[in-house]
């Protein structure tokens, strides 16, 4: 992984982590946080940033741009049934990624999902993203991941290395369903 933990920070419940790309000429830094309510209006700064093809990778058909209702289930986080993380990068930190889990009914499974804008993929921080979502999530009692992508996306089957006991299973026009621990 390209980046490294430079500080935690610990806002009453919430901790905040930098990490900082040692690679790249600035030395970029990712601040990852918990999702808030008050996101709502960052949420969309990142899907306007995925190109048509990401889009299509994230939602599994073309998407245009989240309706009202969309973000406000999104940033309706309550840190039980549904939470999230996102990551904002550089001196304005402008997000770009989110990730959030939704706990299926009244179990330790939760529908997860994330979105990295094209110009930080195959950087790291999914990777980053995931390893937080699930650090929030295990707080909540969620013990697995579900989540569903195309068979060709080998950015989710990278991802999902990371997760232990995972498994996955054709469902359908190319959709595969993903499981996985966490913690």
């Amino acid at each position: 992984m390209r980046f490294v933990v430079e500080s935690v920070e610990v806002h009453e419940r919430e901790s905040v982590r930098t990490h900082v790309d040692r690679r790249a000429p600035a030395g970029d830094s990712v601040v990852i946080r918990g999702l808030q309510s008050c996101d709502r209006e960052l949420l969309p700064l990142i899907l306007e940033r995925l190109s048509p093809q990401s889009r299509i990778q994230r939602f599994l058909a073309p998407r245009p741009l989240y309706s009202e209702r969309d973000l406000s289930v999104i940033s309706r986080v309550d840190g039980v049934n549904h939470a999230g993380v996102i990551a904002l990068a550089g001196s304005q930190r402008s997000p770009i990624g989110a990730a959030h889990w939704v706990r299926s009914g009244n179990t330790e499974v939760a529908e997860t999902a994330i979105e990295v804008i094209d110009d930080w993929q195959r950087r790291g921080v999914g990777r980053l993203l995931i390893r937080e979502l699930c650090v929030h999530a295990t707080q909540a009692g969620i013990k697995r991941f579900e989540w569903f992508a195309f068979e060709s996306n080998r950015a989710v089957a990278a991802l999902a290395c990371d997760l232990r006991d995972c498994s996955c299973r054709r469902i359908g026009d190319g959709v595969m369903k993903w499981s996985a621990a966490i913690g």
